[in-house]
């Protein structure tokens, strides 16, 4: 038998080629977990408004002056207890603290702070690359947020949807360009439809009696949606208690009918009974929404109604009015037909085709961007910059907008009982500049009505961090 030629060295060369990418991956596992724990915390503290250098002198800590000092405290001992010589190298043994340090400390950043992490990178992670553009700066931005995705699973484990519903809905149908359902303009006035405000004892008895009344008084399903949804808004209080202790009694539909109250679960259950009790198709939709200054995202639900083939979102919970201490009872309207592009703003479904339009956002991007509620679409408004909801400034922070309606401006910037007005300059564009006084982190809050001397309305929210 012949003897094959060269089969030593061909092993010996494949060996050594295992051995170099084994040591390849280790080095890059040890230099990766320092830089990842500073950036997961530097990322916390820019989402935060706190001060990143306090976080790049803990990462020195990590490495290498932490991995440093345990060495020699370990090598002292070595020495005075004159142990035989060591098996591993200075270099392994530091790479080994270095390693159970870090890992270690992400263990911990990732445990307790679960809930912000993945919002934390997805908003703030390229917070280096403030004020930078160009090719690299772009290509980095895209890198650190493929980075952050990694961390999704994270935001789904720490924010479980106790509101989800047994039923899958059916898909809908192809998204096409949005239209206002009939002759109605988005946003309807807001008033309650006559048909609710005169509904005889009789016929409000049941979801059921309920629904044959407004399908026998109104014959357009247009019109049948809107009161299906006035009457829910309407009729139904938030149940803030249970809201705020985060336990919740029974949302069907019944229970809150027969009640008058309820969280978001509730009314979005009422909303489908008595939808489809009146002829409708409608569905109960999950997911997450954005609310409140902070525009941190919690669980919600809310419905889809098909009108003429067509899908419209609806959300009866925001139209029924605002919490504070207390519910605050304000009917209003800006969450009936609303164009997907302006409810996806502050909604995000489970189901990404829910969003009914053709490019879905992902759940960075809905966390990322500005928490623009329906009512600054309402007043004609357009956000041209800045891109995000949390942002860096050196002495002043400005907006940019389009204001097509033409409606008067107020805007204020708000730190631990300091508050400054800002300055409005409308030419074009709508230019809103504010002062920043101090370090620190800064609200900006920009109201809007129709005439100067009218009711004005918050319709925009922003966190600045002030720079020194």
């Amino acid at each position: 038998m012949a003897k094959r030629r060269g089969g030593r060295p061909g092993v010996v060369g494949v060996g050594g080629a295992l051995v170099a990418l084994a040591y390849t991956l280790w080095t890059a596992l040890v230099v990766a977990t320092p830089l990842l724990g500073v950036w997961i915390a530097s990322s916390l503290a820019a989402w935060r408004g706190l001060p990143r250098t306090q976080v790049v002198l803990a990462g020195l800590v990590l490495f290498p002056l932490g991995p440093v000092l345990w060495e020699l405290v370990g090598h002292w001992r070595w020495l005075r207890k004159r142990r035989p010589r060591r098996f591993l190298t200075v270099f392994d043994r530091l790479t080994l603290r270095t390693l159970a340090l870090n890992v270690a400390f992400l263990g911990v950043l990732l445990g307790t702070q679960a809930r912000s992490v993945f919002t934390a990178l997805s908003t703030r992670g390229d917070w280096m690359l403030e004020g930078r553009s160009g090719p690299t700066a772009d290509s980095a931005r895209v890198a650190l947020a493929g980075a952050a995705g990694l961390f999704e699973w994270l935001h789904e484990v720490s924010h479980p949807n106790p509101f989800r519903g047994r039923l899958t809905p059916p898909p809908p149908p192809q998204p096409r360009v949005y239209r206002t359902p009939g002759r109605l303009a988005w946003p309807l006035p807001a008033t309650v439809h006559p048909a609710v405000l005169g509904i005889p004892p009789p016929d409000e008895a049941s979801i059921a009696a309920l629904g044959r009344f407004l399908q026998h008084r109104l014959p357009d399903p247009v019109e049948r949606a809107r009161a299906v949804h006035d009457y829910v808004a309407d009729r139904v209080a938030y149940d803030v208690p249970s809201y705020r202790a985060h336990r919740y009694p029974p949302q069907d539909a019944e229970t809150v009918f027969r009640t008058h109250l309820g969280v978001c679960a509730g009314y979005a259950h009422l909303f489908e009974a008595l939808a489809r009790a009146s002829g409708l198709e409608a569905v109960y939709l999950v997911g997450e929404a954005r609310t409140g200054p902070e525009g941190t995202s919690e669980s919600h639900a809310w419905n889809a109604v098909r009108l003429g083939g067509q899908w419209y979102l609806v959300d009866t919970t925001w139209d029924a009015g605002s919490v504070d201490d207390r519910f605050q009872k304000r009917f209003g309207t800006a969450q009936l037909f609303t164009p997907p592009e302006v409810f996806n703003r502050q909604h995000l479904p489970d189901e990404a085709r829910w969003q009914l339009v053709e490019r879905p956002v992902d759940r960075a991007t809905f966390l990322s961007r500005p928490a623009l509620p329906a009512e600054f679409f309402a007043q004609g408004l357009v956000l041209l910059a800045p891109d995000r909801d949390r942002l860096d400034a050196h002495g002043s922070v400005q907006l940019t907008l389009r204001n097509y309606q033409r409606r008067h401006l107020l805007a204020k910037v708000r730190r631990e009982g300091a508050e400054d007005r800002c300055e409005v300059t409308e030419s074009d564009r709508t230019f809103v500049r504010c002062p920043l006084r101090a370090p620190g982190r800064w609200e900006l809050r920009l109201y809007a009505a129709p005439e100067a001397l009218g009711t004005h309305w918050e319709v925009l929210s922003l966190w600045v961090n002030a720079l020194p």
